[in-house]
């Protein structure tokens, strides 16, 4: 399942096709699928992103790697662009993983900025490799269509 805001990208991009199950064989139904999306969806970014999944490459800013069998590295700093909390009990949930060579010297600091809000930093320790941290975020997001987060 995509969100309206990358499906509506490749309905509009050709790279989406849409078939209806039902009768003796599946049917195209893309034009029709199109067309109820294109009047009922708003090109909105999301507010969950898969960094690996090309359909939300666009949402992805400088400092981003190619992306490799559904995974995308990132470089020492990255930008995207995400969907802002819809209330104050909205969370950004940051998951991803790290190869040993990378914390051989020791902890990595994420530092993320929501908006102009820089969070509270986290340590990916060694050994930790699959990381998830949980953010608060900032009162002023909230309603924001667009946020950009470091």
């Amino acid at each position: 399942m995509l969100p309206p805001g990358p499906a509506l990208r490749g309905l509009k991009n050709q790279q989406i096709v849409v078939y209806a199950v039902g009768g003796e064989r599946l049917r195209n139904v893309t034009s029709t699928y199109a067309n109820m999306a294109l009047t009922n969806w708003k090109d909105e970014p999301p507010t969950r992103i898969d960094a690996g999944n090309s359909f939300m490459a666009y949402l992805l800013g400088p400092g981003w790697y190619s992306e490799e069998s559904g995974y995308r590295w990132m470089g020492t700093r990255a930008q995207l662009r995400i969907g802002g909390p819809h209330t104050l009990a909205d969370r950004l949930y940051v998951k991803g993983y790290c190869a040993n060579e990378q914390l051989q010297a020791g902890p990595l600091s994420l530092e993320i900025t929501a908006g102009d809000t820089r969070l509270p930093p986290v340590q990916i320790t060694p050994h930790q490799n699959a990381f998830e941290f949980v953010f608060d975020l900032p009162s002023q997001l909230v309603g924001k269509k667009n946020s950009l987060f470091f």
